[in-house]
């Protein structure tokens, strides 16, 4: 007997059988494969799931946050707790890894010293993928029972090895610091005095997995074109509202970084281009501004299309920060910030505003405070240019750059104990979120350095070449911007 096929007559008849999740076909003898199956349709769609995910990522604030809830209070560490994960005793239970051109993953099971497997979350792993035909910075996945997901998308096939280290355990990656932390530093809420967090000697694991400093893996050749699904979800939203400069999500190869998604001109397309100088470019924010600021002088960029740059240092006065509360400590950094804006070098519409609140604050504030902050520097933004026929600077967030804590020596030093990578990315997310609902263009940068093969200089900075083409971004974008804007 051949195979019978519930044939579907038209395209009505369709929608219907699958609104009921009707089977839509059925399998006798000689049937191998059911009616309308096509593989290549499956990858295609497993391939918009997880890229979803990873667009959803770098504004997923709750989703970190969820594993931790209640748990965060520095007072709500458990030092001595038998739960407490062991990297040795941990180990990858489970691997996907997919051609070139597709999503790869891996599953790490969390273990404690007595051997018990985790089922709950709050383990800091950070994974790197730096070594191999590309380098790129893999996303770390909470699922809140004791296993973590890491999805990655490679794009040159070859052998790569991954480094795959326990930070925190027990949510002390997103431990908020004291309530008066910040007034008892010495020079920019930093250079706090040893001791006066009592033992803190094991909060910072730093241990690799299983006790392999790398794992080593191979990706296979797609017998497709690699960009075959990028192509399909390159104009997808995947439901998030965001004025990007650019995706932000993409690799290095050979030095040089590569986005996924590659729709802007570079700054050399651009010198190509009639371009009128802007009146001013002013960029706000900590060290890690003043280093894109520099890199841009630098190259030029600001002789060539700006008649003016502003580098603007967010420093508040050491006696200030100590006399004041830390409840009131984000009204003087939005008094900082206003006071750059009523320059009169900003008081034009062929102005640019590029400002950052990141890593210093996830040192200094409990997150709490910091959600304040950015919720109130975009209503102070709103409230300032809400007249759209007033003059007002284009303004755009740009995001911090990730880290490196494990630079930092001795490793549990008082002062860098709530520098973490874990709370940086917790900031990064809530910010870029909340820039995306209010509508301010994002520079993305996060993912950029978080992947750059060479990592920091130190531990916080970076050379010139790991955001050149965040700049070559920030061009393109004001360029566009002023030729819609009168003169």
């Amino acid at each position: 007997m051949g195979c019978r096929v519930l044939r579907i007559i038209n395209q009505r008849s369709i929608k219907k059988a699958i609104f009921f999740g009707i089977v839509i076909t059925y399998t006798l003898t000689g049937c191998k494969t059911p009616f309308f199956e096509n593989p290549e349709h499956d990858d295609i769609r497993h391939f918009q799931q997880q890229w979803c995910i990873m667009q959803g990522w770098r504004v997923d604030w709750e989703t970190v946050v969820k594993p931790c809830v209640g748990k965060v209070a520095w007072d709500e560490r458990k030092v001595n707790s038998e739960w407490r994960t062991d990297a040795y005793n941990s180990f990858i239970k489970k691997w996907e890894i997919q051609p070139a051109g597709q999503f790869s993953r891996f599953f790490i099971q969390s273990v404690t010293k007595e051997g018990i497997h985790k089922n709950f979350g709050g383990d800091a792993w950070r994974v790197y993928i730096r070594e191999g035909p590309a380098s790129l910075a893999p996303q770390v996945l909470d699922h809140d029972d004791g296993v973590y997901e890491v999805v990655f998308l490679v794009m040159e096939p070859g052998n790569y090895s991954a480094q795959i280290t326990l930070d925190f355990t027990l949510c002390d990656g997103l431990r908020d610091p004291p309530e008066d932390w910040i007034i008892q530093g010495t020079n920019q809420a930093k250079h706090h005095k040893d001791g006066i967090l009592g033992y803190i000697g094991d909060d910072y694991i730093l241990e690799p997995i299983g006790g392999q400093s790398v794992v080593a893996f191979y990706v296979p050749e797609n017998t497709h074109n690699t960009q075959k699904y990028i192509s399909v979800v390159k104009a997808s939203t995947c439901g998030i509202t965001c004025n990007l400069l650019q995706n932000g999500f993409g690799r290095w190869v050979n030095g040089v970084w590569q986005p996924f998604i590659d729709n802007s001109p570079t700054t050399a397309e651009a010198l190509d281009n009639p371009f009128t100088k802007a009146d001013a470019l002013c960029i706000y924010g900590d060290s890690i501004a003043r280093y894109f600021f520099r890199s841009l002088i630098s190259r030029g960029i600001c002789e060539r299309f700006f008649k003016k740059c502003i580098e603007a240092y967010m420093k508040i006065n050491q006696q200030t920060y100590q006399t004041t509360p830390t409840n009131d400590f984000n009204k003087l950094v939005l008094q900082h910030m206003s006071e750059f804006l009523d320059s009169s070098d900003l008081s034009s519409n062929h102005s640019v505003f590029v400002f950052n609140l990141g890593v210093h604050f996830s040192i200094w504030l409990n997150f709490t405070t910091y959600k304040d902050l950015i919720d109130s520097v975009i209503r102070m933004l709103r409230s300032r240019f809400a007249d759209e026929h007033n003059n007002k600077p284009i303004v755009i967030w740009k995001t911090t750059t990730s880290i490196e804590k494990e630079k930092t020596h001795p490793k549990n030093l008082t002062h860098w104990r709530f520098h973490t990578h874990q709370r940086l990315e917790l900031f990064h997310k809530y910010a870029t979120n909340a820039m995306c609902k209010a509508g301010i263009p994002v520079l993305e940068v996060y993912p950029m350095t978080a992947s750059y093969p060479n990592g920091t200089l130190d531990h916080v900075h970076y050379s010139a070449n790991a955001q050149r083409a965040a700049e070559d971004q920030l061009l393109s974008f004001i360029h566009k911007k002023l030729k819609n804007k009168p003169t």
